[in-house]
């Protein structure tokens, strides 16, 4: 569970705003036979989730092993000081 919100995290904070800048280069033809269609438009940001989330789900992406790592230490340390206080 904390591996999947950790690759969720990951996803929505770093991944799909990578993504749509890319989508957003001034290197991207603005018209043209190789420019973005409607379609492309429209669902461009369904397949830039399903890439997003493939990437932070394939087995070790340091960033989500990181993110994962801290929250483990995080939590543990609320764990312990609530047994504490208790």
């Amino acid at each position: 569970m904390l591996q999947e919100a950790a690759g969720q995290l990951v996803a929505d904070a770093f991944i799909l705003p990578l993504l749509e800048t890319m989508h957003d280069s001034p290197l991207r033809p603005q018209s043209g036979p190789f420019a973005a269609g409607a379609a492309e438009k429209r669902f461009m940001p369904l397949l830039d989730r399903q890439f997003a989330d493939r990437i932070t789900q394939s087995n070790h992406f340091p960033l989500v092993d990181s993110v994962v790592k801290h929250l483990s230490k995080v939590s543990r340390h609320k764990s312990g000081g609530d047994h504490a206080a208790a």
